[in-house]
């Protein structure tokens, strides 16, 4: 593949830095901002309301406890027979089942 080089300006020409471009590295998800770390008492109150209402909400989870990794879901909150959280997603119609110890923020989108 030859690239095309102006010999006049010594510049290469516009339509090969785009195709330079193309092949750099992209980042795969977009970085999340991490909200504060809510207190235990804001959680229950929030988790209560959010299971009593099916209000849409937002989650914000801890990766592990030895990271400041942070990832988000979307959706409405249930309860399972066992107990467990569920948060079923609106838009991917998916159903992720969320650990109470990694909750880290819950914010009401509606």
């Amino acid at each position: 593949m030859q690239i095309p080089f102006n010999f006049i300006s010594n510049t290469v020409e516009p339509q090969a830095t785009s195709m330079f471009n193309f092949f750099k590295p992209k980042p795969k998800h977009t970085k999340i901002i991490r909200a504060r770390q809510m207190t235990a008492n804001e959680l229950i109150i929030r988790l209560e309301a959010a299971l009593d209402s099916r209000l849409n909400i937002t989650i914000q989870c801890n990766v592990s406890f030895y990271t400041e990794n942070v990832y988000q879901l979307s959706g409405y909150l249930t309860m399972s027979e066992n107990g467990q959280l569920l948060l079923h997603s609106d838009n991917l119609k998916v159903t992720t089942i969320v650990w109470p110890k990694s909750i880290r923020h819950i914010t009401f989108n509606d």
